[in-house]
């Protein structure tokens, strides 16, 4: 029997926390678990080794499966006079693209003291024009092909667990995700990550199950190298190609078509 991700939370072993940042499984607030039952589970605890999912992908969110990236640098523009830095134009932006995350930084001239303050009001900017981002071409279709196969999907983001899940809602596919790990800090990725692995996935590793993270930044790449999982590097996002390719990512993908293809790929 497959690992299907539109099952009941019970049989994902998964409850649910009401801390910002937590991960949750993502369902309508009226199935949603009590807050005195709510626990952090494996979401491995099948029972039945045939009951294992395929393998795991762990999904950044924007530029990797959303297109708020555009949408994102309209608000850092009208935000940079408030922040101190010069607005972006296509060609600063291309740029910035072929930079390391903490390059890019330092490239756009904002003070690093302002950039949580500065992250935050993005965050908040793209919840009131969330109406307006749209997933990335070809991603729902091949979301849909992953879940077919059997294999298990989370999320891990910087961005707002309001954000993501109004996105998802209107897309219809709030139910394809076993877990959603939201608001983490510019680079402290990898620290959720660990809370993944060992709250959610530790048994399915120890079954040999493989879990990749897929995200479109070098950050992304450095934090899944700190845990010790593999990473499928996505050339639609944030980095272009070059800066990916220098990171030596375990994949590199060029369209969502080539995601069906990861898990079987992966030892």
């Amino acid at each position: 029997m497959p690992f299907l991700l539109q099952s009941s939370p019970e049989s994902f072993g998964l409850g649910s926390t009401a801390d910002r940042g937590a991960a949750r499984v993502l369902l309508p607030p009226s199935a949603m678990p009590s807050k005195q039952n709510q626990t952090e589970t494996d979401v491995s605890d099948q029972g039945a080794e045939s009951n294992a999912p395929l393998g795991v992908l762990i999904f950044d969110f924007d530029g990797t499966l959303a297109e708020t990236l555009e949408e994102a640098l309209r608000i850092a523009n009208d935000l940079a006079p408030k922040y101190g830095f010069p607005t972006m134009d296509g060609e600063k932006v291309e740029r910035l693209r072929g930079l390391r995350t903490r390059q890019v930084i330092r490239e756009i001239g904002i003070r690093p003291r302002l950039i949580p303050k500065f992250l935050a009001e993005v965050k908040a900017e793209l919840r009131r024009r969330v109406e307006h981002i749209k997933l990335v071409r070809g991603i729902p279709s091949n979301l849909e092909k992953l879940r077919k196969q059997g294999v298990c999907m989370g999320i891990l983001t910087s961005n707002s667990r309001d954000n993501v899940e109004a996105i998802l809602e209107r897309a219809k596919l709030s139910g394809y995700f076993a877990f959603l790990e939201t608001g983490s800090p510019l680079f402290g990725k990898a620290r959720l990550l660990r809370k993944i692995l060992r709250s959610h996935l530790a048994g399915l590793r120890e079954r040999g199950v493989p879990v990749i993270y897929v995200g479109d930044e070098t950050r992304d790449i450095e934090a899944a190298r700190k845990v010790g999982i593999k990473t499928a590097a996505v050339c639609w996002g944030a980095n272009n190609r070059q800066a990916l390719e220098s990171m030596e990512p375990d994949y590199l993908l060029d369209h969502p078509a080539e995601l069906a293809e990861l898990v079987a790929a992966a030892p």
